[in-house]
């Protein structure tokens, strides 16, 4: 998640489950991107789910993982650009139309 509150100077490296009582929950994990933001420069994030774990990549680089609420249902990958206000920020006049810009994406399953 890259929210307008950071500047651009944070992601958010989330994984939102469902605990075994059926309450929502969700390991959230702030990644900086050493400088500067992260729509300065292209960037390859990547994700590695295995049964025990959840890890995120940056740039080759692995900057968080979760042993917590790691699925084990199939599931849907999601590449949005959600418009909301609140915890994001509000919504700015001027700044439209916004654009989400992916030059490839890969998914394998390992064997």
């Amino acid at each position: 998640e890259y929210a307008g509150v950071t500047e651009g100077k944070t992601i958010l490296q989330n994984l939102h489950f469902k605990t075994a009582t059926g309450r929502d929950s969700r390991m959230h994990h702030p990644t900086p991107p050493g400088g500067g933001s992260f729509a300065d420069t292209w960037h390859v994030y990547g994700m590695r789910w295995s049964p025990d774990a959840v890890e995120w990549y940056v740039d080759g680089v692995k900057t968080h993982e979760s042993k917590t609420g790691v699925p084990d249902k199939k599931m849907v990958l999601f590449l949005t650009t959600e418009i909301v206000g609140g915890w994001c920020g509000e919504l700015a006049d001027g700044e439209w139309p916004q654009r989400q810009t992916i030059d490839w994406v890969r998914v394998w399953r390992a064997s």
